[in-house]
C-alpha cells in the first residue's frame, strides 16, 4: 500500500493535497472518482492549470485574467453569429445529403430545384435523372424502374417532375431522406399554368369562359387534363391524388392528412423566403446553399391580375387544391411560430443580404431568351420567361445559379452517366 505524503504547514493545503492524491489514485485504479472523460490526462491537465494560476499571482489578478478570457470567448461567439455563412444553432447538426423534392407545376418549384441540383453537384451526390427531358414517368405515378437509366440505387436526390408515390421513391433513395414539396395559391397557379402552357389554344376557351359556371360538368371533364399531365387541381394531381377523387371532400381530406404525415416540409410559394429558411434548418445547410434566383419567371406582359370574381371561380374549379393549400398554409404558419418570429426576421435579413451579394456578383441583366436557338443547343425555352445574362467575372457557382432546368439536367446526366457536360449555352457572358 502506498503511504500518503506528509505535508506540514497550512491545513487547507493538506486537505487539497489529500483530495488530489485520492482522485489520482481513483483514476489509476479505474474507480469512479472525479474525471473528465475518465482519463489520467485530465487530472494532469488540472494540476498544470493550477500551477499556471499560482504563477500568475494573487487571487485578484487571477480573477481579472479569468474574466478577461471569458469576455474574449464571449466576443468571439457573438461576432461569429454575424458571419454570413455561419449559424451557431447549426453547429450541433449534421448536413442531410438525401432529399426527395416532389416538384409541383408552376409553384416556384424550378427555383427550389436549382438549390438541390447545385448542392448535389458540388457535393458529388447521385441523382435520379430522367432519361430524356425533365420528367420521370409523369403523368404515371413514380415507379422504381423509372430510376434504372440513372444507375444502381440508392440515390441521394430526386428533384425532377414525378407523380408522388412514397413507397417507390423511398425504394430508390438512401434511408432517412427528407421529403419536401411546395404549394401555391390555386387561382394564381391555374392562371400561370393556363398561360405558360398555352392551354387556351387547346381548350379554345379563355379563362373567363372556363370560369363561367354555366359550363356543363361534362364539358369541363373533357377539358380536365392536357396531355394527361396538366389541368384542374394540378398540385393534388402531382402529389398523387387521382382525378376521380377531386370532387370528394372526405377523400381529399384523408389525402392531405397522409401528405402531412409524410412530408418533412411543405413550402409555400407566396412565402418562399421563409420556406427557404425552414428548408435550410431542416437540412442543416449554410445560408449560401439556399440562395436562389427566380427561375422560369414570366415576363410582365404575360402575367395578368385576376378579378376577385374570376379568382373565386377558378378556386371553385380547383377545390381539391384549395383544401390542400389552405392546410399547408396553416402548417407553415405554425412552423414559423415555433421557429420564432424574431429569429425568423434575423434569418430573412441574412438570406436577403446573401441573395443581393450573389445577384450583384453574378447577374448582368435578365431578358427574354434569344429568338434564334444557339448552335448546338437542343433545349426549348418558353419565349414568355426571363433568362439571366452573366457578368464577365461570373464564377462557376454563378453559372450554376443561373442554369435553366433542362440545361442543368443534361449537364448532370453527362456527368453522372459518363462524358463531359455540354457548356451551358443559355447562360451568356457579355
Amino acid at each position: 500500500m502506498e503511504h500518503m505524503p506528509v505535508v506540514r504547514g497550512n491545513p487547507h493545503a493538506l486537505k487539497r493535497k489529500k483530495k488530489r492524491h485520492k482522485n489520482r489514485q481513483s483514476a489509476q485504479d479505474g474507480g469512479a472518482g472525479p474525471r473528465c472523460g475518465g482519463s489520467e490526462d485530465a487530472s494532469r491537465l488540472g494540476d498544470a492549470m493550477r500551477d499556471v494560476l499560482r504563477l500568475l499571482g494573487g487571487p485578484r489578478r487571477r480573477a481579472l485574467l479569468l474574466l478577461a478570457g471569458a469576455a474574449s470567448l464571449l466576443l468571439l461567439l457573438v461576432s461569429s453569429a454575424f458571419r454570413p455563412a455561419l449559424d451557431v444553432r447549426l453547429w450541433r447538426c449534421r448536413p442531410r445529403r438525401s432529399v426527395c423534392f416532389v416538384k409541383t407545376h408552376k409553384c416556384a418549384s424550378s427555383s427550389v430545384q436549382n438549390v438541390l441540383l447545385r448542392y448535389g453537384e458540388s457535393h458529388g451526390l447521385r441523382f435520379v435523372l430522367p432519361p430524356r427531358t425533365n420528367y420521370l414517368g409523369h403523368p404515371r405515378p413514380f415507379h422504381r424502374s423509372m430510376a434504372a437509366p440513372s444507375g444502381r440505387p440508392p440515390f441521394d436526390v430526386l428533384a425532377h417532375h414525378a407523380r408522388f408515390r412514397e413507397s417507390e421513391m423511398r425504394a430508390v433513395l438512401r434511408p432517412g431522406a427528407a421529403f419536401v414539396t411546395i404549394v401555391r395559391e390555386p387561382a394564381a397557379l391555374f392562371e400561370s399554368l393556363y398561360s405558360y402552357y398555352d392551354l387556351q389554344a387547346k381548350t379554345r376557351l379563355s379563362l373567363e369562359q372556363l370560369g363561367n359556371k354555366s359550363l356543363s360538368g361534362q364539358r369541363l371533364r373533357r377539358l380536365a387534363r392536357s396531355r394527361g399531365k396538366l389541368g384542374f387541381n394540378q398540385m393534388s394531381f402531382d402529389l398523387g391524388l387521382e382525378p376521380a377523387h377531386f370532387g370528394n371532400a372526405s377523400a381529399v381530406r384523408h389525402f392531405v392528412e397522409r401528405l402531412d404525415a409524410t412530408f418533412d416540409l411543405v413550402m409555400v410559394a407566396e412565402r418562399i423566403n421563409e420556406s427557404l429558411v425552414l428548408l435550410r434548418h431542416l437540412l442543416c445547410w449554410d445560408v449560401d446553399d439556399v440562395v436562389v434566383f427566380r427561375h422560369n419567371a414570366r415576363q410582365s406582359g404575360y402575367r395578368r391580375r385576376l378579378s376577385d370574381d374570376l379568382a373565386e371561380q377558378l378556386r371553385s374549379l380547383n377545390a381539391a387544391d384549395v383544401q390542400l393549400y389552405e392546410h399547408f398554409w396553416r402548417r407553415l404558419e405554425e412552423r414559423v411560430e415555433a421557429f420564432g418570429r424574431q429569429r425568423m426576421a434575423r434569418e430573412l435579413r441574412r438570406l436577403e443580404e446573401r441573395t443581393r451579394h450573389w445577384y450583384d456578383r453574378c447577374v448582368r441583366e435578365t431578358r427574354p431568351p434569344d429568338k434564334k436557338r444557339p448552335p448546338g443547343h437542343k433545349f426549348w425555352m418558353s419565349s414568355k420567361v426571363l433568362t439571366f445574362r452573366a457578368k464577365n467575372e461570373s464564377s462557376d457557382e454563378c453559372v450554376r445559379m443561373m442554369l435553366p432546368e433542362l440545361v442543368f439536367t443534361e449537364r448532370l446526366r453527362r456527368k453522372q452517366l459518363g462524358g463531359t457536360p455540354r457548356p451551358a449555352a443559355t447562360v451568356r457572358r457579355h
